[in-house]
């Protein structure tokens, strides 16, 4: 059969036979399983059961940052208003609930405290005045 379960013939313990066969993400959320109990009597006398299996979503996909091998590049005049999104990162995430919730921050690329990012939305702002005589370009590096 396709089942990932085995039942175990004298004691009836399922188990479950590779955990790769189970993936919330990308499978069945649950299996129903018939199990049978015979005797050996004559006549063989027998019961069923169902036995419902419900698999639970476990944080096993990683978030995926949209176009993440190319970068996002902006254009600022040093003049620029501050408290303004200057760009948004996005990302996606295979898992479901809360494993699926994105936080973004900025890693690297900010030691002037130039640019916030938005935890939820990835909005990036520039929350400092530039001055391209002190820094002609931030390369900034956004953990998703």
């Amino acid at each position: 059969s396709d089942s990932p379960f085995a039942i175990e013939a004298k004691s009836g313990n399922v188990t479950v036979l590779s955990p790769s066969l189970l993936d919330y993400d990308d499978g069945k959320k649950e299996y129903t399983l018939t199990v049978v109990a015979m005797d050996r009597g004559d006549p063989q006398l027998s019961s069923e059961a169902k036995v419902v299996v419900s698999l639970l979503d476990v944080n096993d996909n990683p978030p995926i940052i949209t176009n993440a091998e190319q970068p996002i590049t902006k254009l600022l005049r040093e003049n620029a208003k501050t408290n303004r999104v200057v760009a948004t990162v996005t990302a996606s995430d295979k898992d479901s609930g809360s494993n699926k919730e994105i936080k973004f921050s900025i890693s690297g690329g900010n030691g002037e405290r130039k640019f916030e990012i938005n935890s939820t939305s990835g909005d990036v702002s520039l929350v400092q005045s530039l001055d391209y005589e002190t820094t002609k370009s931030y390369e900034l590096t956004v953990l998703a």
